[in-house]
Parts: C-alpha cells; structure tokens; sequence
C-alpha cells in the first residue's frame, strides 16, 4: 500500500510540489511532530501542543486532534475521524483508494494548509480557523486548474520587449460592490520558462473595479521590487490602467478614490530598472483573473513563492 500511495502522489498532476513532497512526509510518518522529537532527537514528551494529548503522532497532529477533527468534519467530504485508524499508511489507504484525482487533491491540500496554519499556532501563536484553512485549500486546487488552462493557451509572441523579458506578471482585480462582496486581487509572477515565481490572491476593499486593479499591480510592482525580478513585463486586462502606466493618458483621468494609489504605482515603476506595462485580453489572463475572483468570494489571503507551476 505504501508504494500505490507514494506512486499516486507524485503522478497526481493537480498538486503543487511542495504538497507532494509534503504528502510523502506524510506517509512515510517523518513530520516533525513530539514523537519525531522523542525518538530521534532524545527529548522529553511533550504531548499535542494543541488540544495537550499526552502523545503527538502524524495520525494525531493530521486527523485526531480535536481541531483537526473540527476542519475535516466541516470540510466538503465530511470526514469523521475519530473512527480512522491509528497507523498512517492503512489511514492514507482508507481516505483516498476509492477517491478519484480531484478528491484525493482536495484532501491533500487540506492536508497541507492545515499543517501550514498549525505551525504558526505553535509557533508564532496565531490562532487556526476551520474556514481560512479550508478556503486556503480551495485557493490551491484553484491556482492549479487555473494554471493548467493557461498553459495550455498559446504565448504571446512577436513582441521583441516580451521576448528580452527574463519575468512576466499577470495582474487582476474582481470588484463586485464595496458594500456587499467587496474585492479581490491577485498577481501571478513567472519566469519567461512558465516557472512559478511567486502568486498572491487577496480579499480587499476598493472603490471600483479601477481601484482593484490598481492595488493588484501596486502590490505586483512591490514584489518586482522586493525580489528584483527584472526585467518584468506586467500585463493587465485594464486599458486605462495601462495607458496611465506607458503615459498614454494624464494621471488626473482617473476616479479621484484611485488617484493617491495610482500615484504609488508610477512612483513605484519609475523607480525600477526594465519594468514596463502591457495590455493583455481577459481570455490571456484567466490564471490571475480567476485568483482576483476567488479572493473576493471566499476572502482568502495567501501568498506562496519560488515553486514551479507545472
């Protein structure tokens, strides 16, 4: 059963990288969990630093703890663990020989967030909510059908800027209604080679659908900067956005909420080597679309780097 399991975890194309490596961890029961720290490092038991079981294993820290009851339960699937058993492997086994691929990515990046999110509550001492971990989860099974469809769409070509590009970053805002559903944003940094670099979708407030866009590339910008990811093209399905940006249209013809925010992004810009801004369709920009749009709808905050898409 081991072997089936850690075959199917790195065939399985809807996870990202990091969440295969994690998910063999898994079962090969090698987290740093208490009983890891007992066996191999000599130090004294512990027990769950959440829920103060007198015992930490994989079984216990994943499925068995009572907050780790409380995500499964809540989550689509419905799981009730309390009846799963004890060895990982048999567990791992039970979950996922009768599921299909999107259920066994569901609950592998579940799996991931959870224990992302339980390591800061030890660590850093913030607490886990069921809701973020499972919209987390959401938001990667999102980035990674999104990023299949993109891939599969054709490259933009005979642009000589876009080819002397070593990065490209696909911006988007999804507005609604301030009062009601709020925004969304999100940018999607990759190497000229379609090698993730870095992806962030974020819940925000903004005034139109103007605003939400300028936050999106605002923040892009700020994280070419941080990184120094340059040269960058940065394409948004935003016209007036970009025409503000290349300095086809006057900084003063936008919506008056926008223009401090605007003003941060031209300063930002002009203060980078070899960035530049380009105008992209909808249909070329679904990966950073459909991140802007679930941010929004589910509220989610997450920001990964330097894993490879595909």
């Amino acid at each position: 059963m081991m072997r089936s399991l850690v075959k199917r975890i790195w065939h399985c194309k809807g996870l990202l990288p990091k969440v295969r490596i994690f998910l063999w961890k898994v079962v090969r029961a090698i987290l740093p969990v208490d009983q890891i720290f007992v066996k191999r490092m000599r130090k004294q038991q512990q027990g769950c630093p959440i829920c103060g079981y007198h015992s930490e294993d994989v079984v216990h820290a994943l499925f068995k703890c009572q907050q780790a009851r409380c995500i499964w339960l809540s989550s689509s699937m419905g799981i009730r663990t309390d009846s799963l058993p004890e060895n990982i492997v048999q567990l791992m086994g039970e979950l996922t020989t009768a599921a299909d691929d999107h259920v066994f990515t569901k609950l592998a990046n579940i799996l991931w967030c959870y224990w992302k999110d339980r390591c800061t509550q030890v660590y850093e001492g913030k607490t886990v909510k069921w809701h973020q971990v499972l919209a987390q989860a959401s938001g990667l099974e999102k980035l990674m059908s999104l990023a299949q469809l993109t891939m599969s769409t054709p490259t933009i070509q005979g642009d000589e800027d876009i080819t002397n590009s070593e990065y490209v970053c696909y911006v988007d805002g999804s507005w609604v209604n301030q009062f009601d559903q709020g925004a969304g944003m999100s940018y999607v940094l990759l190497s000229k080679t379609n090698r993730l670099i870095q992806y962030r979708m974020t819940a925000i407030q903004a005034f139109s659908p103007l605003h939400a866009e300028v936050l999106a590339v605002k923040a892009a910008v700020n994280a070419i900067k941080l990184g120094n990811f340059m040269p960058c093209i940065i394409f948004t399905d935003c016209r007036i956005l970009q025409a503000v940006i290349t300095g086809l249209e006057t900084v003063d013809s936008v919506e008056w909420q926008v223009y401090r925010d605007m003003l941060d992004v031209l300063s930002l810009i002009s203060g980078c080597q070899n960035v530049s801004c380009k105008f992209i369709q909808r249909e070329g920009n679904l990966l950073a679309d459909g991140l802007a749009k679930h941010a929004r709808e589910k509220g989610v905050n997450m920001l990964g780097y330097t894993y490879p898409i595909m």
